[in-house]
């Protein structure tokens, strides 16, 4: 039985005209900020390259989806196309945000144990679907209307006394 724990993390993402927040301008990469610099050139020297101030690492206020790429999918710290081959797998693991309209909205990271790769895509739908209602309450009608909240409830048969397999029995011999 497979079992998969999944995280979301809203992606800032620059408002369009049609939403009413505006949006606030950012720095192209806010992990580097340029130092004060007060060098001065020398004036005899022609064509001298001008000082290059070092990059000061400003962690603090940085947010923690700055270094993802928008709608990044990590499973098991791998790209999701990377751990899951087949597409109606990927297709699956994303498939929540395809019903609540989020697709590339949010950062995932997965992490996935037991089970095939099927019923790991499979866990990982019900594990995505439940992350994205707790982020988001507004997702939870079109996400349960589709049937992604449910576990499925199927397990392997045990087997039996005196059959190989749970129903599968031995040739039948007459003598």
């Amino acid at each position: 039985e497979a079992m998969a724990f999944a995280w979301v993390v809203p992606v800032d993402r620059p408002t369009t005209a049609a939403e009413d927040a505006p949006a606030e301008p950012k720095p192209a990469d806010p992990v580097v900020a340029q130092a004060p610099v007060d060098l001065e050139l020398d004036p005899d020297v022609p064509n001298a390259p001008e000082p290059v101030p070092e990059p000061i690492k400003d962690i603090d206020n940085v947010p923690a989806t700055a270094h993802q790429p928008l709608g990044d999918v990590l499973v098991n710290g791998k790209p999701l196309a990377e751990y899951f081959f087949h597409g109606t797998d990927r297709d699956s693991v994303l498939f929540p945000f395809q019903v609540a309209n989020k697709v590339g909205h949010y950062n995932v990271f997965l992490k996935v144990s037991g089970g095939g790769r099927t019923g790991q895509a499979e866990a990982c739908q019900l594990a995505v679907a439940r992350a994205l209602y707790m982020s988001d309450r507004k997702a939870h009608v079109p996400v349960r209307e589709a049937g992604l909240l449910r576990t499925d409830g199927r397990a392997v048969e045990r087997k039996k006394t005196g059959k190989p397999k749970a129903r599968k029995s031995y040739t039948w011999v007459k003598r």
